[in-house]
């Protein structure tokens, strides 16, 4: 149910996913420079002429790219919330638990967060790629840190929807329809 649902929606998804592949690969760069190459990136293809350097201004920037993926997650989650009240209510009323309505929104954030943890982490690995000549293991494993870490935010941020569909009256719903 909760994959049918997003993939009706094809805009949402590409929106949702788009905004977490955005934070994925800018977190998945930064850590990349901070941990892979310890903190700065010289003697490569682009160091060489730059040095690149994680500050405290790069890393604010990219927990605030995250801090927008999860909203974006969150309102897509809303905005589907709000669009199947009535398939919630009556789903509800043939007797299925909350548990279950909730795991149909956590499967849409699943998909939101997989989808774009994993375009965003090869983003990112190809952009470290770029600028360093090559690719380094440690690359890839802040990659799937990364993007690991993308998918169970938006797990996390489908608890506020399902909250909401938890105090949702189905009777009240259905007599509006």
């Amino acid at each position: 149910l909760g994959a049918r649902q997003v993939l009706a929606r094809p805009l949402r998804l590409l929106t949702g996913s788009a905004a977490v592949a955005l934070a994925t690969a800018s977190l998945t760069l930064l850590g990349s420079i901070q941990f892979a190459f310890t903190g700065a990136v010289v003697g490569t293809f682009l160091g060489d002429a730059v040095a690149l350097q994680v500050r405290t201004p790069d890393v604010i920037a990219a927990a605030f790219l995250t801090m927008l993926g999860l909203v974006a997650v969150v309102t897509v989650l809303f905005l589907g919330l709000i669009e199947d009240t009535r398939s919630y209510a009556a789903l509800s009323a043939m007797g299925w638990r909350d548990g279950r309505l909730a795991t149909a929104l956590s499967t849409q954030a699943g998909i939101l967060g997989m989808a774009g943890g994993v375009l965003g982490g090869m983003i990112g690995t190809s952009l470290v790629a770029w600028l360093v000549g090559g690719l380094e293991p440690r690359v890839l494993a802040v990659a799937s840190i990364v993007a690991a870490a993308a998918l169970a935010l938006c797990l996390a941020g489908a608890l506020l929807p399902a909250l909401v569909l938890r105090r949702q009256q189905t009777a009240q719903v259905l007599t509006l329809e």
